[in-house]
């Protein structure tokens, strides 16, 4: 029944590539919540948890662009390989973080998000090359499902486990559960992309890649999506905080059941993928399902109640994953397997550019229109941006079909 549902399963290795991936994922996500407490345990400073996560996103926009070149240029499954267990070694390091060595926590955390800016786009260029054409949405949606599972449980252990034993099991955890990835993609068989006959140099690959994203609507769309989606995210993340012990009836733990609710909806987006045949007009799927996410998350900075507000946030999850396993897949099926990476890591920059103007502009927004105008003012944004999009481009009947350019 499950290999129906998700045929990607029947591939070989796929099933404990995704085994590995969830102890990989929890991994992540532990030591995400190990470093922030140890952290504010060290200097008992917020700035010390902001410094992290501007080398989070410093990362992401100084070198993603690069990087996607670098993945294109290079064999998918050793750069996986190495990348992973690149991974491993900084994990470890982070046991040497302690009072005395704070600057190595923001080095090893710039250092992690750089390597995870090549695995990102060498994954998604990879995955075409390990799964069959009709399997790729039940493989997104898999993918998508063991990174819902560990994000959800991967802070609530970290919390358990730091409280027993420190920051250090957590850390090596996340050091083993990469070198246990590196070993299972080792042992994957993947097909190659056709390179140019002519060599090229690094540079006109960047140009390139660049102009395939820039050059052809349907990755302008799938990146103005990914701006937009994650300025949005960006706010409710930020303005949930105080939003929720406001609730009624709610408080701090209500914080924690929003972010459970937006899990487990992004559980049944995941499960709800291989049904909405992608290979039919995905154009229209993916705007309809980033339109619609705009109106739970309207509802919820409207409502004031936590059950309210739980529905909001379940069916805001649900469509968001439904966008992006559509974004993921209609790339895959859509850009040449050359220039894959390159336009992944152009996705991923424009994300971090949507992040931007939140972080400089948050407060002031906040102040003047208060927590529930911000939540409403990012649902009404995703909306209009995709009726906007939509109707930039609804006369291209044959939009997800049309040729990219890869030279």
């Amino acid at each position: 029944m499950l290999n129906r549902t998700f045929p990607a399963l029947d591939t070989l290795g796929f099933p404990s590539y995704l085994g590995a991936h969830l102890l990989s994922g929890l991994g992540n996500s532990m030591n995400v919540i190990a470093l922030s407490l140890l952290l504010f345990e060290l200097t008992g400073s917020v700035a010390a948890l902001a410094g992290m996560w501007a080398a989070r996103v410093a990362a992401r926009l100084l070198l993603q662009p690069v990087l996607g070149v670098t993945v294109d240029r290079c064999d998918k499954k050793r750069l996986l390989v190495l990348t992973h267990l690149g991974n491993a070694g900084v994990a470890a390091a982070f046991l040497f973080v302690n009072g005395e060595t704070l600057w190595l926590a923001l080095a090893l955390t710039f250092a992690l998000q750089c390597l995870d800016g090549l695995a990102g786009p060498a994954l998604g260029a990879a995955v075409p090359g390990l799964l069959p054409r009709e399997q790729l949405a039940s493989g997104n949606a898999l993918l998508s499902l063991t990174g819902k599972v560990a994000g959800s449980l991967g802070p609530a252990l970290a919390g358990v486990l730091f409280a027993a034993w420190g920051a250090a099991p957590l850390f090596a955890f996340n050091a083993v559960s990469f070198v246990l990835l590196a070993a299972v993609i080792a042992r994957l068989t993947f097909l190659a992309p056709a390179r140019p006959a002519q060599a090229v140099t690094f540079w006109q690959d960047f140009r390139t890649g660049w102009r395939v994203a820039l050059g052809h609507p349907l990755v302008l769309i799938v990146m103005g999506v990914s701006l937009v989606s994650n300025a949005a995210w960006r706010a409710l993340e930020i303005t949930l905080v105080p939003w929720a012990q406001a609730l009624h009836a709610g408080g701090v733990s209500a914080y924690g059941l929003l972010f459970t609710a937006l899990t487990l909806g992004g559980v049944a987006g995941a499960a709800l993928v291989p049904h909405l045949h992608l290979e039919d007009r995905p154009f229209r799927k993916l705007l309809w399902s980033f339109g619609l996410s705009g109106v739970p998350l309207a509802a919820l900075g409207l409502g004031h109640t936590v059950p309210l507000a739980l529905a909001a946030m379940f069916a805001c999850g649900a469509l968001l994953d439904v966008v992006g396993i559509t974004t993921t897949t209609t790339l895959q099926r859509s850009v040449p397997g050359e220039v894959l990476g390159r336009v992944f890591a152009a996705v991923n920059v424009s994300a971090a550019l949507g992040a931007l103007p939140v972080l400089a502009g948050l407060a002031g927004l906040t102040a003047w229109v208060g927590e529930a105008g911000v939540i409403v003012g990012a649902g009404l944004l995703c909306t209009a941006a995709a009726l906007g999009l939509g109707g930039r481009w609804a006369h291209r009947r044959d939009l997800p079909k049309a040729p990219l350019i890869a030279g």
